[in-house]
């Protein structure tokens, strides 16, 4: 193939890498919003959590052995991870719209891009257009290209 063929190739490749760069950057902002109401939620299972146990101490000893709260602090726990999990997320994804524009790390976009087929169905909108943009062999060219 001939020089001007890649070039050719290359610049038809760089809008689609732009708009998915512009669709990660939106995601990576939900998924980084969408910690705050999850937040809330932890801190009212922990209020909850708190209020049950003072409640429970003024139970008699008797009715106190057959009466825990472990169940909401595994919800705490689960909750945390889901929270932590959406913020790597997020930011994976920010890190992977920076990377479209620099055209680097073509794995790791390809990951996340993975991994944002699980968020809904923008994400997975996203996520199989990555995936379809980048595993053309005009953008792997772009990626293995070294970057000033």
């Amino acid at each position: 193939m001939a020089t001007g063929e890649h070039q050719a190739e290359n610049e038809n490749d760089a809008p689609y890498l732009y708009v998915l760069e512009i669709f990660y950057y939106i995601l990576g902002a939900l998924s980084l919003f969408s910690c705050f109401p999850n937040l809330m939620r932890l801190h009212s299972i922990q209020v909850a959590e708190n209020h049950m146990s003072q409640i429970l101490g003024s139970l008699p000893p008797d009715l106190q052995s057959h009466a825990s709260s472990h169940r909401t602090t595994s919800i705490s726990g689960i909750a945390l991870f889901i929270i932590g999990l959406t913020l790597a997320v997020g930011i994976g994804q920010v890190f992977t719209a920076s990377s479209l524009k620099s055209r680097r790390n073509h794995t790791f976009c390809l990951v996340i891009a993975g991994l944002s087929c699980f968020l809904g169905t923008l994400g997975t909108a996203v996520g199989v257009a990555t995936f379809l943009v980048l595993v053309r062999p005009s953008v792997k060219r772009l990626f293995a290209q070294p970057t000033l």
